[in-house]
């Protein structure tokens, strides 16, 4: 939700459960800001949708907007859950990742 005025009540998906400022006043300290949000009914909740996008950005900051900053190789990968993550790293077997450095962190 782009650009909240502070006032509305957001609708959380097709469920019965919203956001209100009247029960939740620190949402009128949001106002004029984009607020990322989930209705809760799925694995990936708002926390990881979150880190998601600011590690998406960093890439397309990195890769894209400015393409001078000097970095090393970039890979980025999402699993399903942490244990996906501890697999990526183990070295007995191969991935994407293999022979890469073993620093990174699961959502």
């Amino acid at each position: 939700m782009e650009n909240y005025d502070g006032e509305s009540v957001i609708q959380l998906g097709d469920t019965e459960f919203t956001l209100d400022p009247k029960d939740f006043p620190n949402l009128k300290n949001y106002k004029g800001q984009t607020l990322v949000h989930t209705d809760g009914t799925t694995l990936l909740g708002s926390d990881d949708k979150s880190g998601v996008a600011e590690i998406m950005t960093l890439a397309d900051y990195l890769l894209n907007i400015n393409p001078d900053f000097e970095h090393g190789e970039i890979r980025v990968g999402f699993g399903p859950d942490p244990s996906s993550f501890k697999r990526w790293k183990n070295p007995s077997r191969p991935s994407v990742f293999s022979g890469r450095s073993n620093s990174g962190s699961a959502l």
